[in-house]
């Protein structure tokens, strides 16, 4: 069964694998990817129902850049996830972060 996380380095250290996080937990994983050189192209927020996992939502979901042109492209893209996430949730409580590496780091 799917677990919900409160620590945003789970995101990270389990590359490949869907990870549920907190609100918090998805805002601070958007800093942490644009201090470690990652672009956030897509969340999408759901409700956690606890015993039975998440329901997505699809009016919760924001893409952002796949390739930005440059740090100042990745900080913005980065920061209106974190954005979205906090301020324009649609009342989700649960997020899952679509991100990867960009070339220049």
């Amino acid at each position: 069964m799917s677990q919900l996380g409160d620590d945003p380095e789970v995101l990270f250290a389990t590359p490949r694998r869907t990870v549920f996080l907190t609100l918090d937990a998805a805002v601070r994983a958007c800093e942490l990817a644009t201090e470690r050189g990652n672009v956030v192209y897509r969340v999408e927020g759901g409700i956690w129902h606890p015993g039975q996992g998440c329901e997505m939502r699809l009016d919760a979901i924001w893409d952002g850049e796949i390739a930005p042109a440059n740090d100042q492209a990745l900080n913005s893209n980065n920061a209106r996830a974190a954005i979205m996430i906090a301020t324009e949730n649609e009342g989700c409580d649960t997020f899952v972060l679509s991100m990867k590496p960009t070339t220049r780091h």
